[in-house]
Parts: structure tokens; sequence; C-alpha cells
């Protein structure tokens, strides 16, 4: 740990480890939170007779709207005051609006809520990543930052389980609650245990006191090439990302006829067991990688993802489920490979007292447009293919909800059946290709990124 003037460092060994726990902690509970929809989606579309884009407004943009409208201003407080209070806050309140949304009796009441949500994830990233920089030096950030990037499929695993599980016996309102309740106490224990460190002070000294204008910080930033590719290749993974996971488990559950608790046991396992293996193989390797070649913190996103691609569209074209989950599984794996050493780049091109407003545009650039997007367009693909594949006539009005209504025809339920199979495979086809766009500004990245680090040392 970095010392000052030879005095003993102000954050033992033991303070580290407890700060990058309570962020995995915070990170799960943010990842559930939002993982919990997507196992849910079924289910809720089937209760409220919603359609595929409905499904994928409320898994992106009620979300992802007011995330990014608050993004930004949260991170230019985050830059100037105690970034520990904000995310305790934060974690409160997204907990308490997914708490909230079980309670949600209509489509949109429920929009509502997960607005509530996006308001308070807002927080996570630039107080989060920020902090992590300040406590871990530059040589052990990507492992940091995979440690902690890890609650995100831990996050994910428990949501698609628990949530698949809860659907099945009780029903999808309690997986809210049961999701909500946890992160309170979260909150309470950043809240009391942890405190603020200096800006940039594992970096061998305090960052400059002043925080510089918005406009000097965003013109510092995007005048780095590697940054604006980095940022470009997020936005395009976290797109591919939001749009196959959030219809993984209706692909699970129109082409196999699955349950909803198997379906989110083995999206549990894809978004879990997968992506957490390739997250914290994908910072331990950049971290040793880097040793030898700093272009190794974007390169190794751009090979994962380049791989993801071919392997996601074998997975969609699998007879059985546990070949598709096999498959998804693999793909998930490369896929996740860019996400701790993308933050690890991120965080080291900006200087210590910038480092909140990085990880908001970075932010805004994901979620808007990743997360925002990604289910919308997967959605409105779905509805646009299943309606195609259907020769009865209308496919919204013969399939409510994506399914023919109690008592009609076998040749009518067949046919929904059959449609709403077929248009979510297809559609889920346009997130596996953004795989690739993203691979290429990884690999852009890398001509311009030893330069622009060296000007940041």
């Amino acid at each position: 740990m970095t010392q000052a003037a030879g005095d003993r460092p102000l954050f033992s060994h033991g303070y580290v480890r407890w700060l990058l726990f309570l962020l995995f902690l915070i990170t799960t509970s943010a990842s559930m939170d939002r993982t919990i929809l997507a196992a849910l989606g079924q289910a809720i579309k089937t209760d409220l007779r919603i359609t595929d884009l409905q499904l994928g407004m409320l898994g992106g943009l009620s979300f992802a709207v007011f995330y990014s409208i608050m993004g930004l201003p949260i991170a230019r407080l985050a830059d100037r005051r105690g970034r520990v209070r904000i995310l305790a806050i934060a974690t409160a309140i997204w907990s308490a609006m997914t708490a909230l949304s079980g309670v949600a009796s209509a489509y949109w009441q429920l929009f509502l809520c997960r607005i509530g949500v996006g308001i308070g994830e807002s927080a996570h990233v630039p107080c989060a990543h920020p902090l992590i920089a300040d406590h871990v030096p530059r040589g052990g950030r990507g492992a940091a930052i995979a440690l902690v990037t890890l609650g995100i499929p831990a996050g994910s695993m428990l949501g698609a389980m628990g949530g698949g599980y809860i659907a099945q016996h009780f029903h999808w309102r309690w997986a809210f609650v049961a999701a909500g309740a946890p992160g309170l106490i979260i909150a309470a224990l950043i809240w009391l245990t942890l405190r603020e460190p200096p800006r940039g002070y594992s970096d061998g000294g305090a960052a400059p006191k002043e925080t510089p204008p918005f406009g000097v910080a965003m013109r510092t930033l995007l005048a780095k090439p590697s940054f604006v590719h980095v940022l470009i290749g997020s936005t395009l993974t976290v797109f591919a990302t939001n749009g196959m996971f959030q219809f993984i488990v209706p692909f699970l559950v129109r082409n196999f006829q699955l349950p909803y608790g198997k379906a989110g046991l083995l999206f549990g396992i894809i978004s879990g067991v997968a992506a957490g293996a390739g997250t914290l193989l994908g910072g331990y390797l950049s971290d040793w990688a880097a040793k030898r070649d700093r272009r190794w913190y974007v390169w190794t996103g751009a090979v994962g993802l380049a791989l993801a691609c071919p392997v996601y569209l074998v997975a969609l074209q699998q007879p059985a489920a546990v070949l598709a989950t096999i498959a998804f599984g693999i793909g998930a794996t490369l896929h996740f490979l860019y996400a701790s050493p993308s933050v690890a780049a991120i965080q080291t091109l900006s200087p210590a007292n910038m480092r909140s407003s990085a990880s908001a545009l970075v932010s805004l650039g994901t979620i808007l447009i990743g997360s925002g997007c990604g289910p919308v367009v997967i959605g409105f693909f779905s509805d646009l293919f299943a309606g195609r594949a259907f020769t009865l006539g209308d496919y919204a009005r013969a399939c409510p909800g994506g399914a023919a209504p109690k008592g009609s025809a076998e040749v009518l339920t067949a046919a929904c059946k059959a449609a709403s199979s077929q248009g979510v495979r297809e559609a889920m086809v346009i997130a596996a290709c953004a795989c690739l766009w993203a691979a290429l500004h990884f690999a852009l990245a890398a001509r311009t990124l030893r330069r622009d680090l060296d000007a940041v040392a």
C-alpha cells in the first residue's frame, strides 16, 4: 500500500480487503436487481400480457434513461464530495425501489419502479470504480476490479436462479422483494464502516485539490483516442450483453418448453458461473500480460469478443437446452474477458480528479445506448420476426403475450408458440453480431493506448 512521506499507510491491507468485499456486495446487489427482471421476463409478459418490445423497455429504457440523466451530475458531485456517503444512500434507494417493484399491479407502475432503480444505481460506478483506483496501485487494479466485478455474474446467478425458483413456486412479485431487501443492509454497512480516501492516494500522491469544470474534463478525456475507442467498444459490448441476456430465459422457455425454475437455473449458470469465470480470468490475464505490453488491457477484450460472436450463433441453433446452455456458457466466458481490463484501462487513462467523471461518461454510453437500447432493439425485432413467421393473421392480436388465449384451437396454439420461438431466436443474432463490432474498437484502442497512458503518468 502506498505511503505518504514515510508515514504508516492510511489504509491497512485488511481495510482494503473489506472495502473490496463491500464493493463486491454492492455490485452483486446492483446486478441482481437488474437481472431479476430478465429472469422474470416471461412470467411478467404472460401475467401482464405485454409484448417483447414492452418487456425490452422494462429492462432497457425505463432503467437507462434516468440512470444516464442522473449519472453525470452525481459523478460531478462525487468528484467533489464524499463518494462513500453518496454510494450508501444510492444503494438504499435502488434496493427499496426493487422491493417496491413487487407491489406493482400494472405495467406503468412496474415501469416507474424500474426508473427508481435506475436513479439509484446511477451512483454505483462513478463512486465504486474511483474508490478502487484510490486504494489499489496501478499494477493490481485489473485484479482488484475483477474481484469486485465478479459481483455482476454473482448477482446475475442469484437473480436468475432465485427469481426463476420464486416465480415458479410462489409468484414473480415476491422475487422482487427478496432481491431488494439485502441491499438495505449493505447500505448501512457502507455508511458505518467505510471512510473517504484522499484522491489519487494509490498513485503516490493526492490529486489536485480542484476538480476541473465539466467541459474541461470531457475535452481532456475525449482527446485520448484510446479512451474513445474503449468507450465505444464498452457501449457496444453492453448492448450485446443486455440484448442477449434479457432474452435468454424467454428463449429457453419458448424453444424448449422449460419451467421458469429450470430456465432460471440454466440462465444462472450462463450469467453467473460462465460470465464470472470470464470476468476473473480477464482481470488476472490482463494484469499479467500488461507487464509485458500494456495494450493487453484492450487486446484481451478484443480477442474474447471476436470469439464470442460465432459461439453465440452456434448456441442459438442447438436442438437441446443443455447443448444451448453449454454453448451460451462458453460464449459468455469469452464475452466477459473484456469487463475488468476495460475498466482498469478507463481508470488508468483518467487523471485522479476526473475518475468519477470518466466512469460517468462511460456509464452514459454503456447504459443509455447499451443497456437502454439493447433489450429494446432485440424486443422490437423479436416481435417483428415473430409476426413474419406467424401465418394465421395478425400475430399481436391472435397471440397476446406471445401465446394463444386459453381454450384456443390446437393449430393456433402451436402457431403462436412456433412464431414466438423463431422471433426471439432470430432477434438474438443481432446481439451476437454486436460483439464483433465491439471487438474492432477494442483493437483500435491498442494503437494509441501506450501513448495516452504515458501522457497521464
